[in-house]
């Protein structure tokens, strides 16, 4: 069974996907930093506006007022000050490691590509010859040689189970092998 290798777009962009469970940290991740970003910008938004509105009630005020409305939009904006040098540290970080993982599984899949055509290529060269089966019996592949062995065509391999070609007198003997696996 031949599996068409991923092309590099698709692995390129891997971390922003959730095509199993490798995918899922980058994602949650970005979700996360997404989450804060906007919750932090919707806040400065509000503080700011809300700002602004202070100030332009602070027209014509006495400067205790005036002074008791700035302390307050220190102790407001203060914190969102603070907050976005860290959330660009956390956004950079965040994103270090997307790239690192992206590299990480490009790396893995090309040696998974790798290590899958050597088996195609032991599985279909081999001097003896070799069938994958399933638990209940069934074929999944047979090189040609194990074909040439048993005498019948890799379509009608295929579609039988090994208990079909097994003579008789050696079934229950095998049989009692698969249980023991």
């Amino acid at each position: 069974m031949n599996r068409p290798r991923p092309s590099r777009e698709k692995v390129a962009f891997a971390p922003l996907s959730i095509r199993g469970s490798a995918g899922v940290f980058p994602v949650k991740a970005f979700s996360a930093a997404l989450i804060v970003t906007l919750a932090l910008l919707a806040g400065s938004a509000w503080y700011v506006w809300g700002a602004y509105r202070d100030l332009e009630a602070m027209r014509g005020q006495t400067e205790v007022v005036k002074q008791e409305q700035v302390d307050r939009a220190r102790r407001v904006l203060g914190p969102i000050v603070f907050a976005a040098p860290v959330l660009l540290i956390a956004w950079f970080a965040v994103l270090r490691a997307a790239r690192k993982y992206s590299a990480e599984r490009r790396r893995c899949e090309a040696e998974l590509g790798e290590s899958e055509e050597r088996f195609r290529v032991i599985f279909d060269h081999a001097a003896i010859g070799i069938a994958l089966t399933t638990p209940d019996g069934r074929f999944l592949r047979a090189n040609q040689r194990y074909c040439d062995m048993i005498g019948y065509d890799r379509e009608e391999i295929l579609a039988c189970k090994y208990a079909d070609i097994t003579h008789p007198d050696d079934l229950e003997r095998n049989l009692e092998y698969a249980r023991q696996f």
